[in-house]
């Protein structure tokens, strides 16, 4: 007698699947497998198991990425005279003033982000030079700035400090930075 055999092999099943979502989407429902991936869940692969409708065991790998979402501060400190300023795609005009400014921007992966930008807004100084103004040609005389202590002054001939003493021949124009 001759038994021939039918042998039919059902192939396992084995498949990867690509999911890529923001924090902010967590938790999160896979509806392919009605699994709820909770707050706090991170990055990897997850397997699921099945039995096919062969009888087969199957694997389903979901690969599953999750963005993050920015909450940046930065600070950044300017004089009253550097505007208009440019701060990434935000010009800032003449009259600023000091505080916090918030934008809403998406990430490279779309994820809601937020920036704060502290920005401080500093007064021009206005110094005071004390001193006679009125004087003779080759007269000496002192002249002191005054704005507070600690502060670094520049003359326009180069000399640093808050006092400089003078002689001028004719009349002559002080500078100080």
């Amino acid at each position: 007698s001759t038994v021939v055999l039918h042998l039919t092999v059902n192939p396992l099943i084995d498949t990867t699947i690509p999911l890529e979502i923001c924090v902010s989407d967590l938790p999160y429902v896979w509806e392919a497998e009605d699994y709820t991936f909770p707050v706090g869940a991170s990055s990897g692969s997850y397997p699921f198991h099945h039995t096919s409708v062969l009888g087969c065991d199957s694997v389903v790998h979901l690969n599953l990425t999750i963005h993050p979402e920015y909450d940046q501060l930065e600070t950044i400190e300017l004089c009253e005279n550097d505007f208009p300023y440019q701060w990434r795609d935000t010009l800032f005009e003449e009259g600023t003033l000091s505080g916090e400014y918030l934008f809403s921007r998406q990430s490279q992966y779309g994820c809601d982000s937020i920036v704060s930008l502290m920005l401080i807004v500093k007064e021009i100084p206005e110094v005071q030079i004390l001193g006679d103004t009125n004087i003779m040609p080759g007269q000496s005389v002192m002249l002191v700035a005054t704005y507070g202590v600690g502060n670094m002054y520049e003359w326009d001939n180069g000399t640093q400090g808050n006092i400089l003493s003078v002689t001028p021949d004719t009349t002559t124009t002080y500078y100080l930075t």
